[in-house]
C-alpha cells in the first residue's frame, strides 16, 4: 500500500539544538532546509505550510490573516486541514514519548540527542506499523495547558513578524486562483 508523503507521519528533519523557548519560525529560518528551499531549484515545485507566525515566502505558504473572498476562505480551510497532519504527528510523538512534553530530567547537553532518538524511534514505530499510543486524559490536560501558555508567549513575540515578500504573495495568489476559485 502506498502512503501519501504528507500523511505517513514520518519525521523527515529534526533540528534539536534550539531551546524550547525559541519560536518555530526562528528555528526554520536558521535551518538547512530553509537554505535549500531558498537556493535549490530542485524544490521549486514543493511548498511548506506554516502558521501565521511565519513569513510568507514563495516556498512557505501561510494562511490569510483576513480572508476577503470565498476562495481565500477555502484556501485557509484547506491549509488548516493539511497542517493538521503535522500537528497529529507531533501529538503521536509526544504520546509515545511524554518526556518530550513534560520535560527531561537529565544533563542539558544530552537533550538534543534524546530528542533525535525519540524521533528515530517514532519513525521506526511507523515503519513497523506500531499502533498509535492511546491518549492519557491527565497528560492531555497538562499538555493543553502548556500549549496554551506557549501559544500566548509565541503570539505576543511574533506579532508583526510576517514580513512582506512579494514573491510569496504572488505564489499564494496564483495557488488560490488556480485551485480555490470557482
Amino acid at each position: 500500500m502506498c502512503k501519501l508523503w504528507l500523511t505517513d507521519l514520518v519525521i523527515r528533519n529534526v533540528v534539536a539544538k534550539w531551546p524550547g523557548s525559541a519560536h518555530d519560525s526562528t528555528i526554520f529560518t536558521n535551518s538547512v532546509v530553509c537554505l535549500l528551499l531558498k537556493t535549490n531549484s530542485i524544490f521549486q515545485n514543493y511548498h511548506l505550510l506554516g502558521d501565521s507566525g511565519y513569513a510568507l515566502e514563495k516556498y512557505l505558504l501561510t494562511p490569510f490573516l483576513n480572508p476577503r473572498s470565498p476562495a481565500e476562505v477555502r484556501y485557509n480551510k484547506s491549509h488548516v486541514i493539511t497542517r493538521n497532519t503535522v500537528e497529529r504527528k507531533y501529538g503521536i510523538l509526544k504520546r509515545r514519548f511524554p518526556c518530550l512534553s513534560i520535560g527531561l530530567n537529565c544533563n542539558l547537553e544530552r537533550v538534543p540527542a534524546i530528542i533525535v532518538a525519540c524521533c528515530v524511534l517514532h519513525n521506526l514505530a511507523i515503519r513497523l506499523d506500531d499502533p498509535e499510543p492511546p491518549a492519557d486524559p491527565q497528560v492531555e490536560v497538562l499538555l493543553r495547558q502548556l500549549e496554551l501558555e506557549t501559544e500566548q508567549l509565541q503570539l505576543s513575540s511574533s506579532i508583526g513578524s510576517q514580513s512582506s515578500y512579494p514573491a510569496g504573495f504572488a505564489k499564494r495568489n496564483v495557488i488560490v486562483q488556480n485551485y480555490f476559485s470557482n
